[in-house]
């Protein structure tokens, strides 16, 4: 039996998937962490991205690894850069505080800082 040539255009493109069988994600993301963390459903994350909220689920239940084009795309809407989709739990009150501090500029670290200091001369 000859095997037929595909014809560009006719092939699907190949997604790499974890796999039923495999306990551990190809790539963990914090995709759901991310979305929940902004109060958004699958749905209107899927419409910001401009793909099938089916899609973001399959992201999300690990089921269909993450790629860079769509960590671009999903990135913007969600935090400030790939790598945290990646690394970054947005749930861990460590993390959560850290956004926090980075958000009051360079004066209000600063004070920040001097509280700490003078919480540290008192014995706190």
């Amino acid at each position: 039996m000859v095997a037929k040539k595909a014809t560009e255009g006719s092939r699907k493109p190949r997604t790499r998937r974890a796999g039923k069988n495999n306990t551990k994600p190809l790539f963990p993301n914090f995709i759901k962490e991310w979305r929940e963390a902004q109060k958004m459903t699958q749905s209107e994350l899927a419409r910001e991205v401009g793909i099938a909220p089916q899609q973001i689920n399959r992201l999300e239940n690990h089921t269909v690894a993450l790629t860079y084009q769509m960590a671009s795309k999903i990135a913007p809407v969600l935090c400030e850069n790939i790598g945290q989709l990646f690394s970054v739990d947005p749930t861990d009150k460590h993390v959560a505080l850290d956004g926090v501090i980075q958000k009051l500029g360079k004066q209000g670290r600063e004070m920040l800082a001097q509280h700490g200091r003078l919480l540290l001369k008192q014995g706190f």
